[in-house]
């Protein structure tokens, strides 16, 4: 009803502009692993369409040109910059994607935790003695550390690092020459 004339009006035009070149699909709390000029980041998505990506990081999202994201599957897809306001950015992928392989976790992997590369100094604690170690990589489940030490399949031992918790338990899984994976307890 018009306020003046008690008249039935129709409704105004309801201001819709989408300047997306495709519909998103909200997902909440999907990790994924930014990596920007070599250097790999933590985030989650936001939403997702079949042609980009919007995602939310822990910290600031460093500007770069060569860009990728990988998903939940370990797959990892071409991106580039579309928007960042910080801690939040946009990103479009290089060519158009499936979007219900995306949101479903349709892909040739099996689902695994966000690995992330670095190169920490840890020490690894064995009863009562420690081994300084390189941290290459790290998961929720896991990591790699680099040591010339010789260790047990399914040894029990301690993994401590800065900003690590402490003490964080693991068991090794495998080694390779200088490399040992080690499965958190």
């Amino acid at each position: 009803m018009h306020a003046l004339t008690g008249q039935e009006t129709a409704p105004g035009p309801v201001s819709t502009v989408e300047q997306r070149e495709a519909p998103r699909v909200a997902l909440m709390l999907r990790n994924a692993k930014l990596s920007i000029d070599g250097k790999e980041l933590l985030c989650i998505v936001r939403d997702v369409s079949a042609t980009g990506v919007s995602i939310r990081a822990f910290h600031a999202i460093p500007r770069g040109k060569a860009c990728s994201i990988e998903l939940w599957e370990g797959q990892r897809f071409p991106i580039e910059e579309a928007w960042n306001t910080g801690s939040e950015a946009g990103y479009s992928f290089s060519e158009a994607k499936d979007l219900d392989a995306l949101v479903h976790e349709h892909g040739p992997f099996p689902r695994r935790p966000i690995r992330i590369a670095l190169e920490m100094p840890g020490v690894v604690l064995c009863g009562d003695s420690g081994t300084q170690v390189t941290i290459r990589n790290i998961s929720q489940q896991g990591a790699c550390v680099e040591s010339d030490a010789l260790w047990s399949c399914s040894q029990l031992v301690r993994l401590q690092g800065k900003g690590l918790p402490d003490p964080l338990h693991a068991k090794i899984r495998w080694q390779s020459e200088r490399l040992h994976g080690l499965v958190f307890e």
